[in-house]
């Protein structure tokens, strides 16, 4: 399940390594719980994830991989794939908050950007 995710401009935006969610600069930025939750490296829930899209907290597409063009609002235009990033040795888990109820899809893209989802905590963008 590794790879790249593509914002909606179709540039690489995250990487996921196993159960991780990696910048592109290579820090570790979120976890995947469970294959469906997201959860910001401190272990808020702040997504989901399903049939290779990344959903923000409101059930809007923040990000995607390839194959999930059929499901997206509209097909960008993907970049060409850049190598992986450097991988960085495994942090301790947090301890993971109880995920919502996913509320009902919300046709369209997010207004967020993918790496500011995952660096949102608390309405404050912190430092990797």
């Amino acid at each position: 399940m590794n790879g790249w995710f593509y914002d909606r401009k179709g540039k690489p935006c995250v990487f996921l390594y196993e159960d991780r969610f990696i910048s592109r600069d290579g820090h570790d930025i979120g976890w995947l719980v469970n294959n469906r939750d997201i959860y910001s490296r401190t272990g808020e829930h702040i997504g989901w994830f399903e049939a290779d899209v990344i959903f923000d907290a409101c059930n809007r597409v923040l990000a995607f991989q390839q194959g999930a063009i059929v499901s997206l609002p509209f097909v960008p235009y993907t970049v060409s794939m850049p190598e992986s990033p450097c991988i960085p040795s495994r942090p301790d888990q947090p301890e993971f908050h109880a995920a919502p109820i996913k509320p009902e899809y919300c046709s369209g893209w997010s207004h967020l950007d993918a790496e500011e989802l995952f660096l949102k905590e608390h309405g404050h963008v912190t430092a990797h």
